[in-house]
């Protein structure tokens, strides 16, 4: 029995934001043991739709691995003011897009941060292969893109201001880590060390 739990366990869960309720933050869930939290607007057509201080947080009573994230990058400009606070790119300024790690995702282990992760989403649809072990907490949020990128630049989209980093959340991929072999030995130990008992008992 205590095998076939772990092997159980170890199944990997998609957590599809695409099938959550249309909603504002926050939005709480369980789902296969995994405690979900959004603190961002969520959409069936992509997900949660992520800005600055927007983040969604999956925890669980015991560790797990993040093995994937599928994500939709937004089309994002970088450019220059001029003196008069016009956008360059009407002056013969610089004016491109550019791609830069603005996924932000943090992992926690018994309440300690363990990894600290960067990601570009890019344009449109993209899954970024995380591989992160042996977490119980982690955190997926933006992450403002740095002056190395482009110096000198300030993020302009048209219908938002400074707003560069934001994407959607599509789905996220965990998978349990099941209990050690160890733990599943120990336990057919003190089965048969139980039954073992009750067998001299009876006899006495």
């Amino acid at each position: 029995m205590f095998l076939l739990y772990s092997q159980t366990y170890a199944q990997a869960t998609t957590i599809d934001f695409r099938d959550y309720p249309v909603s504002f933050p926050p939005v709480t869930q369980t789902q296969a043991g995994f405690d979900v939290d959004v603190r961002a607007p969520v959409s069936t057509s992509v997900g949660v739709h992520l800005d600055q201080p927007d983040v969604v947080t999956i925890s669980r009573n015991g560790l797990f691995n993040l093995s994937q994230i599928v994500v939709y990058g937004i089309e994002t400009y970088f450019g220059i003011y001029d003196d008069n606070n016009q956008f360059g790119h009407y002056v013969d300024k610089t004016f491109q897009r550019i791609d830069f790690p603005n996924v932000h995702i943090l992992g926690y282990r018994n309440g300690s941060l363990i990894a600290d992760l960067a990601y570009a989403a890019g344009l449109g649809p993209k899954t970024i292969n995380v591989g992160l072990e042996g977490v119980d907490k982690v955190s997926i949020m933006t992450k403002t893109a740095q002056a190395n990128f482009f110096p000198g630049a300030t993020c302009v989209i048209f219908t938002f201001n400074n707003d560069c980093e934001h994407f959607n959340l599509t789905s996220v991929e965990v998978q349990a880590v099941p209990l050690p072999a160890s733990y599943a030995l120990l336990g057919a130990g003190l089965f048969l060390l139980v039954g073992q008992r009750r067998f001299r008992s009876r006899r006495a």
